[in-house]
Formats: structure tokens, sequence, C-alpha cells
């Protein structure tokens, strides 16, 4: 295997998607996987890393029925990326129970030919994870997931093959919203420069959602950021709706006292989000339910 042949192993990954659902379990367990190897880890036992890792997919992906990182631990087979100590007794079209794995004590690491190549040339550790950074999850939460998994990258990785957009999006939802974050007003500029005031997708980009003025809002750095972790979500009479999830320090101040509250609309009615995106929200971002 060389470096082009893995990339292009790399580029053919993809999380199960179906009719705008998704299950980013695939790319968050390589992920972790790149962030252990950079920090001299080659295996991964499963009963080991089991408890982590749910705490982590709990996090950055939602499923209804839970975390279950015994899925993507045996889905990986097929994609040629990924190797068992054992596969006796695995199903890698169906998939093995948890108590399985850790009966069998199954651990898991890179081929042997990719691990050669990833000793020679560290470099590609940051091309192969912007690459499942980029396709899977809004940059809003880049940061916080190569944080969670130790991986360390230059700067210039999260910032050398972002998708192209429509360049004119970010324009019309600032103006659209007056320049102020829709939840709580945040307005602040340099001059004329507006600060920590973005441009947020409702259905991420990485789903499908389009450049569209009714799949965006303007939200502050921070409000982006818990919306696109599922701590709040706009219902369909356009209201604030915390997460019975979120607690701490910090949850009055950012978000119960917009609990229930409308957004700041945009100044065009035909500007206003669109149910069918909240509802994509919802179902795919949102965690847990809404607070009374």
């Amino acid at each position: 295997m060389d470096r082009k042949e893995l990339e292009a192993r790399w580029a053919k990954i993809k999380s199960w998607k179906a009719k705008g659902k998704r299950a980013p379990h695939k790319p968050l367990l390589l992920l972790y996987a790149l962030g252990a190897w950079q920090q001299g880890q080659t295996q991964l036992q499963y009963a080991k890393e089991e408890a982590k890792l749910k705490d982590y997919f709990r996090e950055f992906s939602k499923s209804p029925s839970g975390p279950k990182p015994h899925y993507p631990f045996v889905f990986l087979l097929n994609d040629k990326v990924w190797e068992l100590s054992s596969i006796e007794g695995i199903d890698k079209s169906k998939g093995s129970s948890s108590k399985r794995l850790r009966d069998l004590g199954i651990s898991a690491q890179f081929p042997a030919e990719m691990q050669a190549l990833l000793r020679e040339q560290p470099d590609l550790i940051g091309h192969l994870a912007e690459q499942l950074l980029q396709r899977n999850f809004p940059e809003s939460l880049h940061s916080s997931i190569l944080q969670a998994v130790g991986l360390e990258l230059a700067p210039a990785f999260l910032l050398s093959k972002r998708r192209k957009r429509d360049p004119r999006f970010r324009g019309q939802i600032l103006e659209a919203y007056g320049y102020s974050c829709a939840v709580c007003g945040f307005n602040l500029r340099l001059g004329h420069q507006p600060l920590a005031l973005e441009a947020a997708h409702i259905k991420w980009h990485q789903a499908g959602g389009p450049d569209r003025a009714e799949n965006g809002l303007a939200l502050c750095s921070m409000h982006h950021k818990l919306f696109d972790l599922g701590a709040f979500r706009i219902d369909d009479s356009l209201r604030l709706q915390v997460s019975h999830k979120v607690h701490g320090e910090g949850l009055d101040y950012y978000l119960l006292r917009h609990q229930a509250q409308q957004i700041r609309l945009p100044h065009l009615k035909k500007y206003r989000p669109k149910e069918d995106y909240l509802n994509w929200h919802l179902e795919e971002v949102f965690q847990g339910y809404s607070r009374d």
C-alpha cells in the first residue's frame, strides 16, 4: 500500500446515511484511533476502550438507543483500513455484540502497511483526520473533536480543503438577522467588522443542507457551537428549547434565560428557518428532550 492507495481507500469510507439520517460512528472511531496512534498507542482493546468510546460517541453523535461502538469496531473491517486481532466468530456484515468482543479480548489496529506509512510520513495523520472532519462534521465541532481524542494538527490542515460554499451565504444570513445573534443579540464589532458572529447551517452542509437563507441562522460563536452540539433547538414556532441534558456553570446565562423565547427573526419572512430543516436538527442533532 502506498500513500495514494491509502488516501483512495480513506476517501471511500462513508458514514451510514439514509433519508437525511446519519450515524458518523466510523469517522469518530477512526479519529479516536488516529489520536491514540499519535500518542504512541498502536492497538485499541475493545474492553478497555468501550466506556470511553461510548462517552465520546454520545458527545458527537446521536442515537436513540444509545452509543454502540461495537458496530463500527467490526464494520470498519470492510473498509480495509482496520484489522482485528481475531476474526474467528466475527460477522463482518452483521457485527458482533459488545459482550462477545469483550469476552474474546478483541483489539483493533491499522494494517501493518498503513502503520509503516504513518511512521514514514507523519503529515499523513493530518490529511486523513482532515478528510474525516470535513466530510462528516461542521467546522464548529472540529476543534472539540480533536481535543476529545488528543489529536494535534497543524492549523494549515483545518484550513486547506474546506468544502466550497456559496460565498454569498454568510453575507446574506448576517444581513438578514441585522448582524446580531438570533439567540442573544450579540453584535460586537471592530470598526465595521462583526466579531465572533457566524452563519450557521440548521441542516449541516455535511448532511446535504443547502446554502439557503431558510437553512441558516446568524449565531454568535458560542450559540453556534451549542446548536451544533444539540444543546438547544429551535421549534416550529421559532422558540428556543433547551436540552434537559445540559447542566453546569453558565447554563442560566447562555441558555435558560432564552428558554421558550422566540428567536430574533430575519427582516424578511421568506428568510425564516424552514420547518424541514428544523425537524432535521431535532431528529439528528438535538440531545434528549426539551425542558419544561
